[in-house]
Formats: structure tokens, sequence, C-alpha cells
């Protein structure tokens, strides 16, 4: 029994043998961001299949496992999620809020996180978004947006109203998250459309506001150690 006790620990402590994440809650809080789809209206709009969405934001906090990456004096944090195209949607009856249900799906392209330290974010020129430093950069999985009560009367629909997944591939920062592991980003869709985004943004193809955090998982540090110390800890 002490044998395979040990055998385990080793593999515990052995890099690689086994791989442990730790989970990071809204480690990146987003705060207004603003979406880019074809759209007639939210949330009863339907895209083309193939359409594309485009995101650019804010972010307004970041925490473990990178707050002690940002640097000191001013700078802005931004990001952008692109290349993603519609790949589906549907309807269905929701019972917690009474009405029907409306989901658009959509699939791939990259979503990147920017530091700048020349704060200069505009949303009427989105390439001001994605200057700075790439500290992280994600392959989306999946983006879904799904707000079936846009005025916030349902107090009992838990929902997220914008759900993605995404795993990092990319960045400066890219050694504080778990290779290969799936991160989760969940917003929320404030007020009604269309009052909730400004007139000019509506005039450049802004269809809806989208405030949320991100969770991730980040690497355990595991110590090498040798078999021989692991022995001598189950030593009589």
């Amino acid at each position: 029994m002490k044998t395979a006790i040990a055998v385990v620990l080793l593999l515990l402590a052995l890099p690689g043998a086994l791989h442990a994440d730790a989970f990071y809650p809204d480690a990146i809080k987003f705060g207004p961001s603003y979406a880019i789809a074809a759209a007639t209206g939210f949330p009863f709009f339907f895209p083309a299949f193939g359409s594309p969405l485009f995101i650019a934001g804010t972010v307004t906090n970041v925490a473990a496992p990178f707050n002690d990456l940002l640097p000191a004096g001013s700078y802005e944090l931004t990001w952008v999620a692109s290349g993603a195209t519609c790949n589906g949607y549907g309807n269905w009856d929701d019972f917690d809020c009474n009405r029907d249900g409306v989901d658009v799906g959509f699939a791939g392209g990259t979503i990147s996180f920017f530091l700048d330290t020349t704060p200069d974010a505009d949303f009427t020129n989105p390439s001001t978004f994605q200057d700075g430093e790439l500290v992280l950069q994600a392959q989306t999985q999946a983006i879904h947006i799904t707000n079936d009560d846009p005025d916030g009367y349902c107090v009992t629909d838990n929902r997220p109203d914008v759900f993605m997944s995404f795993s990092f591939i990319g960045g400066s920062w890219l050694h504080r998250v778990a290779p290969g592991s799936l991160s989760y980003g969940r917003g929320e869709i404030p007020g009604s459309y269309p009052d909730m985004i400004p007139a000019p943004l509506r005039a450049l193809g802004y269809v809806l506001r989208i405030d949320g955090t991100i969770n991730v998982t980040g690497p355990v540090a595991t110590e090498p150690v040798t078999w021989g110390h692991v022995k001598s800890l189950y030593r009589d």
C-alpha cells in the first residue's frame, strides 16, 4: 500500500505526468462593449448564415492570475472579438419569463486583448481597440447571444445573455493560463434595443451592448522531486 501511495505522489509531483488547473472566476471584467452584426433589431434578429460578428470593448478590471502583470502609470486594456460568423439560430419557449427565447450562434475567429500605454480607444474607430501589446489571444469555439429578457423584468431568468467559449493560443500573458483548456465568458445585455446604444454608434452599425466577465483556468505549479525523496517520506 505504501508503494502505491508513493507512486501516486510521484505522478502528482512530476511535471507533465498529471496536469492540474486552478480556476480563476472573473479574471477579466469588461466594461461597455459594443457589437457589430448584420441585424435589424435585437433580440429578434436573424443574421444570414456566414455573416460576421465583431465586438470591441474596454476592460475595467483584471484579477488573478493577471493582476500583477499590469504596468505602473497610465494604460488601457481593450479587447476585440473578430472573425466569428453566424452558424445557427433558433427560438424556444422560455417558461421562466413567459415569452419566446432567441438564440443566435457564432463560431470561429479570435478574441484578443491589448495593453496600450497610450490610451486612445474610440468606438468610432475600431482599430484603436487593437493597438498596443497583444497580451492574450484565444481561438473562439462558440459565441451565443440569447437575450430572452431584453427589458430586465424577469428576475427569475438566470441565463447569461452572452456566452463565449474559447481556448487561449497566444499573447505575452499566455504563460498564466492553462494551455489547451477552455475558458469562458459570460455577458449581460443591459436595457433594451435600441436605447442601450448611443445614436452615433447605431449609425456606425453597432447593434447591441455587452457587459460581462471572463473566467479562466491557469496552470498549477509543481515541483519535481526524486524517487528517493518520495520513498524517504514513507520509511518506517
